[in-house]
């Protein structure tokens, strides 16, 4: 008798373990915003704080000890634009490769970002496997250039992360559509998706998260850039919470949410952020935390001396043609300092009438005399660059 109460006892121990396990989950959102083309340690008052190879140590720390863990970024990550285009440009790819190498899924651009322009910024979250969400802008056509959101699915959960530009940014040859209308067409996704929490990579501003998030309906957590305010604790904004992180990356931010087994959630309850289902941390991004990654601190400290004297050969075409140029550094003309006019014969007027293209009947010239090419495989390899239409 007491052998079968002890196998009863048991059983039904592991059953309530098991209903225990599946009645609830936690989901950590890790989260940076407005880094601004910082890469290694900034000054403070305090400390030194910030640096991509810490942040990679701490990204995959995080990552391990979190069942449900997403990384991610609101925009401004290229900074402003200094005195050398050419090393703003180097910059601006060093930290896209940079977040393919961390792991992020998923970030949203900010009005810094844009500045090589949308195919540029594009090309290089896709060659980094980094997907870039942006839910409302579009070309003349009423085409994305950009996926709108992304759901991830867990094992018991799915999370539906999508990303907003202020309708003020210029973004040449798109327009915005104000982030209302947007959050209509999510709403309606997350509803037909079954998704347990949306998140929302704001490059609004903060003072106009607070403003719009209240009269928004189906948002749960609303990721903050595009200010340089930060949060200790999370904000409410009707049912939403809204985090903020300090800029140039100092901190990693840190959302744990209970979910239940059951919807609603109730992270905010009251008007006030719900204790038991929230918790939040700024998690310093600085040696004594954790170590910096070596590899990652040899890829930063490296990078730059790779290209070094390139920016000379290459500067004039490179506000238009940030894509090619990519491609150029990658090839075999810029190991032999061939720059851009070495093959392009580049008219003055052309700087100042953008109809007028190159003359790429001297290009084809100038590939034969260096290749011994047929003029049909010249102009093949010219189109597979870019090079030709």
């Amino acid at each position: 008798m007491s052998k079968k109460l002890l196998i009863f006892f048991l059983g039904s121990l592991f059953l309530n373990c098991n209903l225990f396990i599946a009645e609830e989950d936690t989901l950590t959102i890790l989260f940076t915003a407005d880094i601004r083309g910082k890469l290694k340690s900034v000054r403070t008052s305090e400390e030194y704080l910030g640096d991509l190879a810490i942040l990679k140590t701490l990204a995959l720390r995080e990552k391990a000890f979190s069942e449900h863990a997403l990384l991610v970024d609101a925009g401004d990550w290229t900074g402003q634009q200094g005195d050398d285009l050419f090393l703003h440009f180097l910059r601006t790819r060093l930290i896209m490769d940079a977040f393919g190498k961390i792991g992020y899924d998923a970030i949203t651009p900010g009005e810094m970002d844009f500045f090589f322009g949308v195919q540029f910024l594009k090309k290089e979250a896709e060659k980094n496997n980094v997907p870039i969400v942006l839910a409302n802008l579009f070309d003349a056509n009423g085409n994305n250039p950009f996926i709108p959101y992304i759901i991830k699915k867990f094992e018991r959960r799915k999370v539906l992360l999508t990303g907003v530009l202020h309708p003020g940014v210029a973004v040449e040859g798109y327009f915005l559509e104000p982030p209302i209308l947007t959050f209509q067409r999510i709403a309606d996704v997350a509803k037909k998706e079954n998704v347990d929490v949306v998140v929302v990579l704001s490059h609004l501003g903060y003072s106009n998260d607070q403003g719009l998030f209240p009269i928004v309906e189906g948002v749960d957590v609303v990721v903050s850039a595009h200010s340089e305010d930060y949060l200790i604790a999370p904000a409410v904004a009707g049912k939403a919470l809204i985090l903020k992180s300090t800029i140039r990356g100092q901190h990693l931010g840190k959302l744990q949410l209970r979910m239940s087994w059951e919807k609603p959630f109730n992270f905010v309850q009251m008007g006030l952020v719900s204790p038991s289902a929230v918790r939040y941390d700024l998690i310093a991004v600085k040696p004594t935390v954790a170590p910096p990654n070596p590899v990652m601190e040899k890829f930063v400290e490296t990078y730059f001396d790779k290209y070094a004297g390139l920016g000379e050969l290459s500067s004039r075409c490179l506000p238009c043609h940030a894509d090619r140029i990519t491609r150029w550094l990658e090839g075999p003309h810029s190991k032999n300092r061939m720059g851009c006019t070495y093959c392009h014969d580049v008219p003055d007027k052309h700087l100042t009438d953008k109809s007028k293209f190159l003359n790429r009947d001297s290009a084809r010239a100038i590939c034969s005399s260096c290749h011994n090419y047929s003029p049909e495989k010249v102009i093949e390899i010219l189109k597979n660059m870019g090079c030709s239409r």
